[in-house]
């Protein structure tokens, strides 16, 4: 399915919730990975196809066709995976 025809204000990611490419699972409740799907116009810290951990409870959710996406400050972002080459 097709990203919503959304635009990002600074400092706001989307992400969905994944799993880690290198098989990071978090152990703390409430933390999550997720997959950055789109990035603020002028973001130089996160990219799309990276890979984050963050608190769930700190994210805005929405559903946009059969697909729950999360809004989330990037300084919420506990750490960032690129996926594997």
């Amino acid at each position: 399915m097709a990203l919503p025809d959304i635009i990002l204000n600074s400092p706001y990611i989307l992400v969905t919730l994944s799993s880690s490419p290198t098989g990071v699972i978090p152990q703390t409740a409430g933390f999550v990975i997720g997959y950055v799907e789109m990035v603020y116009d002028t973001s130089d810290k996160t990219v799309v196809g990276q890979y984050v951990m963050f608190r769930q409870i700190k994210a805005e959710s929405f559903l946009y066709g059969s697909t729950i996406y999360y809004r989330i400050k990037e300084e919420n972002v506990l750490f960032k995976e690129n996926p594997p080459l």
